[in-house]
């Protein structure tokens, strides 16, 4: 999940393209521009409200940090 934070990162700063590509094909042995399709696509859904589409992009059960607590979100659902 690291590696998706980072991702994250690297995508917003053009600056950093490359290093995200490098860093995809380094740790994942993949086309950088699959990983970038979904990653743009997902910060257009937050982007523009949709919760639905954003959620779309998410392996369900995931841990996050909501007000300094853990919580386990078990689906889409859970955004609601």
């Amino acid at each position: 999940m690291r590696w998706l934070a980072a991702a994250f990162w690297a995508i917003s700063a053009p600056a950093m393209a490359q290093g995200f590509d490098e860093a995809v094909r380094d740790l994942l042995g993949d086309d950088p521009a699959r990983y970038r399709a979904a990653i743009e696509g997902f910060q257009a859904a937050v982007r523009a409200g949709d919760g639905r589409a954003a959620s779309a992009f998410v392996n369900y059960p995931i841990e996050v940090e909501i007000g300094g607590r853990p919580r386990i979100v078990r689906g889409a659902e859970d955004f609601a």
